[in-house]
């Protein structure tokens, strides 16, 4: 082992016992039993949802998340500072009811893996958002077999693309947005 190697272990190793200290006895979402997870009722959409497939299909790591922070003196700016505290249920749920905004790490820093891929097409970096997302959903589709998810982004005329995954290396992602971008 080389001293970079070294060093970088023994950062990892004081940035893991430094979680441990700011949540003691805290159980992240991963390690929660399936049959522990409740089905809520979302009003803005409408539908009942099992609290375990948001965290099947979109948390990697529950070491750390943002909460939105919104700007007093300009609400239209906002921010997701880091948290280096264990996302639990509690939040989770919290966020799933819209009564905070949270973020997630897709990326699992232990084995580098992620279980989405998500692109954001704005209408403001676009001329037609619309025809990239159809363009990318089917080169995705057919390329790939990988089925594109659109979703409204909030902002007028733009959308966020999600591919939900088996747990893969970050680096086949990469790699599929290098090629995306090229064609």
């Amino acid at each position: 082992m080389c001293f970079d190697d070294f060093k970088l272990k023994l950062m990892k190793e004081e940035i893991l016992e430094n979680i441990k200290m700011e949540n003691p006895g805290m159980e992240g979402v991963l390690s929660q039993d399936p049959s522990e997870f409740e089905i809520i009722y979302m009003e803005d959409i409408n539908q009942k949802i099992n609290v375990y497939d948001i965290v099947r299909l979109f948390i990697n790591r529950d070491d750390r998340y943002s909460i939105q922070k919104v700007d007093a003196t300009d609400p239209t700016k906002d921010s997701f500072p880091d948290k280096i505290k264990t996302l639990t249920y509690d939040i989770l749920v919290k966020s799933l009811k819209g009564e905070i905004t949270i973020g997630t790490r897709p990326i699992n820093p232990e084995d580098n893996t992620i279980k989405w891929i998500a692109w954001d097409v704005d209408k403001e970096y676009n001329k037609d958002p619309r025809a990239i997302v159809d363009a990318i959903v089917k080169y995705l589709n057919e390329w790939y077999g990988l089925t594109g998810n659109i979703e409204l982004s909030g902002s007028i005329d733009s959308y966020h693309i999600w591919i939900f995954i088996q747990k893969v290396n970050n680096n086949f992602a990469y790699d599929l947005i290098r090629i995306l971008e090229n064609d």
